[in-house]
């Protein structure tokens, strides 16, 4: 599309994706403006992708990675991101997904794992008291 400095702004923009549903919108102002400063038509043509490429990657991609590589349901992590960002704000919405990460490994290491060893110690107790 002819805008300067293109690789500045794509990095900035991969980064600007760590902030869910905002963050995208917040780092298209600059080659908004930069392509507005060429013409309007492309400045139409710049914000028509930013809008395009964060609904392609905030409703379908990110999401199922997130689900993916932390096992967390994609539901969880959206309802983690309100709640955190209405509570705190912007930094809420940089802490959500990792803090919801974080809660869920707490919750498997010390709540399902004391659970099965509990099971198993019964069956111990079960299997010796046979005799």
């Amino acid at each position: 599309m002819g805008i300067p400095g293109v690789w500045v702004w794509a990095g900035v923009t991969f980064f600007a994706e760590l902030i869910p549903k905002i963050g995208f919108y917040i780092m298209s102002v600059p080659p908004v403006l930069i392509a507005f400063s060429i013409s309007p038509t492309t400045a139409l043509w710049v914000a028509i992708f930013y809008i395009a490429l964060d609904e392609l990657i905030g409703d379908f991609i990110i999401p199922r990675i997130r689900s993916k590589t932390m096992k967390i349901h994609p539901v969880l992590i959206l309802v983690m991101l309100l709640a955190m960002t209405s509570a705190f704000g912007i930094m809420g919405a940089f802490i959500a997904t990792p803090l919801t990460a974080f809660i869920k490994a707490y919750y498997v290491t010390f709540f399902l794992k004391k659970r099965e060893l509990d099971e198993d110690d019964e069956k111990i107790t079960r299997m010796l008291l046979r005799n």
